[in-house]
């Protein structure tokens, strides 16, 4: 991880302080009464109200999470503030004549609480204009390995005249495989060449032509058949499917041999070559669709096990929407979190929902996870008690050699949340409560821990979603047993806290509910809009 920006709590007053200018070198007093710590809140804003007090050069300003607050003669403020749903940070900010600031950040809860395991439209994934060429690449590979005869032949009679003869395949040999995919709109055009086509047929005779019943050998060869058109993807099934029966099909320079076929038979075959085409077509269309489906294999129906953080885990994504037109291919899909062990998991949403984000864009791959796939998979572990710890210190930690401290628990009243807007993606942890224990075994000491962090790709490859925090703002309040903030926070301790905290952001992330995609893309940046983590990568070849 690399190294965290931290703002840091060092005062005996009930917030954090920062010096003035000379002179006047003591902040002022702030008591900040409303909300509590770690409230949860149905409302989409707040009031905060406190007091804030100096008696050298007097309160010059408070202001909460940058909107100024009315003072009033003895000091009392209050201000609404308004929140964006989840875990808010709330940053109150006394400064006095002489510039000097007192400070306290606490956390609230806010936002409509849900028991649905499903998030509609969790992941979204967009293949631009630039990766149909890879998805062009994948049906050929599938093609070329493919058994076309067994196709051919399974669709029965290729051609027929009722009452007097049937055409079916026997065996059918070919050259390469050409496949070119271009966005259009309305679906994707399509453009198919199998190469020197040898197909050796048999013509099953029967009824005013053959009483008693016959069968001729054909043989068909041709320098290219040709398939081209638009093909529409649908999801069905709960698959997404390419339908490729619009294609038309036609051979390129066709030679027909009938030469031991009756007479009045081989007058009959005048449509041979058009009918002979669009039937293997069609067989060759439905083996083209299903590469096409396949091709979008990981953004398909999908159900995986895994284990985060030991709560075990079942992921099930389900495309309920695709759309492909001239600026690319896009797929929509719900994602279902089953928890082993769990009931249903309480997750606190936006008021709003997040609008569907648009991927347009110049990357070859852009998918969009939302927030809530990360966030109920933390309320999970949450709700679990797999988010909480206690820390043993080594022999040589200051705080257990200066202070004479054994171990630190750390115990959350809120869940940690992911929130991206537009731009950044933050993972926010709300008024943490770090406990210090002696040797002993007896509390000391309390602290109330919250944090924002930046999210940011590992840069190590594997998953395509590897996120870390990057950069941290991390603020630490002491507590007394009532909640109040009253102590000064001994040094040592403070760096266990910290380094503690910056090891929970990093676990928080290390296991999120996303599909491997690192055998198909190499993830290229990371971005966010509203509701959404956003990541740019380039699709790998087959």
């Amino acid at each position: 991880m690399r190294p965290a920006a931290l703002l840091l709590c060092a005062a005996v007053v009930p917030s954090c302080v920062s010096p003035g200018r000379e002179g006047d070198r003591e902040p002022p007093t702030l008591v900040v009464s409303a909300p509590e710590r770690a409230a949860r809140l149905a409302n989409s804003s707040v009031v905060v109200s406190g007091r804030a007090s100096d008696a050298a050069s007097g309160v010059a300003s408070v202001s909460v999470s940058g909107i100024d607050a009315e003072v009033d003669g003895d000091g009392g403020f209050q201000v609404e503030v308004p929140l964006a749903g989840g875990v808010s940070l709330l940053e109150v900010i006394a400064r006095d004549g002489a510039g000097n600031e007192a400070r306290d950040v606490r956390a609230v809860l806010s936002g409509q609480p849900s028991e649905q395991s499903v998030i509609e439209r969790g992941l979204m994934a967009r293949i631009g204009p630039g990766g149909y060429g890879v998805l062009a690449d994948a049906v050929r590979a599938a093609l070329s390995t493919a058994d076309l005869a067994a196709a051919a032949a399974a669709a029965g009679a290729l051609m027929a005249v009722p009452g007097c003869f049937e055409v079916r395949m026997v065996d059918l040999q070919h050259g390469a495989i050409d496949v070119d995919l271009q966005p259009r709109a309305g679906g994707v055009a399509v453009t198919l060449a199998v190469h020197d086509v040898v197909g050796d047929l048999r013509a099953d005779i029967d009824g005013f032509c053959d009483p008693d019943g016959s069968s001729e050998p054909m043989r068909l060869s041709a320098d290219t058949l040709v398939l081209s058109g638009t093909a529409r993807l649908v999801v069905s099934g709960g698959h997404v499917r390419a339908d490729l029966a619009g294609l038309v099909a036609n051979f390129d320079a066709i030679d027909l041999d009938t030469g031991l076929l009756p007479a009045e038979v081989a007058d009959l075959l005048g449509d041979a070559p058009a009918e002979l085409a669009s039937a293997l077509g069609d067989a060759i269309g439905a083996l083209a669709g299903a590469a096409i489906g396949d091709s979008l294999g990981d953004f398909d129906a999908v159900e995986w096990s895994t284990a985060i953080q030991g709560l075990a885990t079942t992921v099930r994504l389900a495309p309920t929407a695709v759309d492909a037109g001239d600026n690319g291919l896009a797929v929509v899909s719900s994602v279902e979190l089953r928890f082993d062990g769990l009931g249903p998991v309480e997750l606190v949403t936006d008021a709003a929902p997040a609008q569907t984000p648009r991927l347009e864009g110049d990357s070859v791959l852009r998918v969009a996870v939302a927030d809530d796939v990360a966030n109920l998979t933390l309320a999970a572990l949450w709700t679990g008690g797999l988010l909480d710890r206690s820390v043993a210190l080594a022999a040589d930690n200051p705080a257990r050699t200066r202070l004479g401290l054994d171990r630190v628990d750390i115990a959350l009243p809120l869940p940690p949340m992911v929130t991206s807007r537009d731009g950044s993606a933050r993972i926010v942890i709300g008024d943490a409560v770090v406990t210090a224990y002696d040797l002993g075994g007896a509390p000391v000491m309390r602290l109330a821990a919250s944090a924002i962090a930046d999210l940011a790709l590992s840069g190590a490859g594997g998953a395509i979603l590897t996120l870390i925090p990057d950069q941290a703002e991390l603020w630490i309040s002491p507590l007394d047993r009532d909640g109040a903030t009253t102590l000064d926070v001994p040094e040592p301790l403070r760096l266990v806290a910290l380094d503690e905290l910056a090891r929970f952001l990093a676990d928080s992330l290390s296991s999120l509910p996303v599909p491997d995609l690192s055998d198909v893309a190499e993830v290229s940046g990371l971005a966010a809009v509203p509701g959404y983590v956003v990541l740019d990568a380039d699709l790998a070849a087959p």
